[in-house]
């Protein structure tokens, strides 16, 4: 079981991890509604902690590849949407005309952050980060939560 100001430590340090991510998607310019960044949170249980966020975070940081061999339902919908609240296509035939490109070259060539990797959020990198901050932010309060119980063991006696 974790003790409170050990949980409070990491729940601090997932904080930190998805204002990283946050900081990523405004630098490289991949916010397109602010959907990503609003569904960033930190769940903390007695026994866990996570940090959680919308299911396409895989792509702002991988990309989509080239014939993705998982195919997404929603693909040419959520092209549409990018186009029309990214780049303020609204008329139809422009939009449709627009769709379908993109639509092309991405299954030709995969986005550009799957062509190159630096201009997603990195999150690989991201996690080594917290994990070493991790390490050290647990040992400290599993020492500080050590000797409190030890004083406060001590004074009852």
């Amino acid at each position: 079981m974790l003790i409170d100001s050990t949980l409070k430590e990491i729940n601090d340090l997932l904080e930190e991890f998805n204002e990283s991510i946050i900081n990523s998607l405004r630098f490289h310019k991949i916010t397109n509604t602010g959907e990503a960044e609003r569904s960033l949170k930190v769940e903390i249980g007695r026994e866990f902690a996570q940090s959680v966020g919308i299911f396409y975070l895989e792509y702002l940081d991988q990309g989509r590849g080239k014939n993705p061999k998982k195919k997404d339902p929603n693909f040419r919908k959520n092209i549409r949407s990018w186009l029309q609240t990214k780049h303020g296509i609204t008329d139809a035939d422009k939009l449709e005309t627009a769709t379908d490109r993109v639509v092309f070259f991405i299954n030709k060539l995969g986005t550009l952050i799957y062509r190159d990797k630096s201009r997603g959020i990195q999150i690989d990198k991201k996690i080594e980060i917290l994990r070493g901050k991790l390490k050290e932010s647990v040992a400290r309060g599993a020492v500080k939560d050590i000797k409190r119980m030890l004083n406060k063991h001590l004074k009852t006696q």
